[in-house]
């Protein structure tokens, strides 16, 4: 593990080297301020980011202003991993791959039929590509990177979990504080996701309710659909933080030179 306090505080003492503290982002220096990358005094420098990272990190901020700015939808009920496992009787293509080492809670046969209840309304990239190839045609909508900015809402699970990727993302220029708060939101998203999956996750891991949320009935939907939204709310201020996080990193970046 390692520790930032994020940008704009200077940390006395620290020593490079110290493996509590990152290697890349940090500049150190003396006390006199006269040679880089001595002891004494370090911070989160934001002016050593490489071009393609700022760019990188740029992008994912417009996303993540993207995603606050929409209303959440709430209607999804966690679909996209069934929609990974679903292979109707006549399907041409092979078998969809399993991406989870648990045993299944259902059979396939319930796994196709709630695919085929109604149509899938998943808004996210990352979860709709891995979808088998008999369900893509089933999204309400046709998801591509290009338009991740577009449909990208703050309802869903996986951009609430992605909180935590953005964050490792933009670190050490971002708090380990902030750091730890969208890992303890991506970890709840994560647990929903698994509980309203066709696995069977309970027992799977200590210390974690993974009971089964069962979205192929109307009870199991409106539990989803309750605990999604207590999440989504709860991640606003996560977001928020984090979107400040971005802004400060590239606006010193932008306005300052070493």
């Amino acid at each position: 593990l390692q520790y930032s306090p994020g940008i704009g505080v200077l940390l006395e003492g620290a020593i490079e080297g110290d493996v509590s503290l990152p290697k890349r982002g940090f500049l150190f220096r003396d006390e006199k301020g006269d040679e880089i990358r001595r002891q004494h005094i370090a911070w989160a420098e934001p002016l050593l980011a490489k071009p393609k990272t700022v760019d990188s990190l740029r992008w994912t901020r417009d996303l993540l202003k993207a995603t606050l700015e929409k209303k959440p939808e709430l209607h999804c009920y966690g679909m996209h991993e069934w929609a990974m496992l679903y292979y109707p009787h006549d399907s041409l293509h092979e078998a969809p791959q399993k991406y989870q080492s648990l045993p299944l809670r259902i059979s396939q046969e319930t796994i196709n039929s709630a695919v085929e209840s109604e149509p899938i309304r998943c808004t996210h990239f990352d979860a709709f590509r891995f979808y088998a190839k008999d369900a893509t045609e089933k999204n309400v909508i046709q998801l591509t990177r290009q338009t991740q900015p577009v449909f990208e809402q703050p309802g869903c699970l996986h951009a609430n979990m992605d909180l935590f990727k953005w964050s490792v993302k933009l670190f050490p220029w971002v708090s380990s504080q902030l750091l730890h708060d969208s890992l303890a939101i991506a970890t709840r998203a994560r647990a929903i996701d698994i509980r309203a999956s066709p696995y069977a996750a309970e027992g799977a891991v200590d210390d974690f309710e993974l009971s089964p949320i069962p979205i192929e009935t109307h009870e199991g939907r409106a539990q989803y659909k309750t605990l999604q939204a207590e999440l989504w709310k709860d991640a606003i201020p996560i977001r928020k933080q984090l979107i400040e996080a971005y802004d400060a990193f590239l606006e010193h970046h932008d306005g300052s030179s070493l």
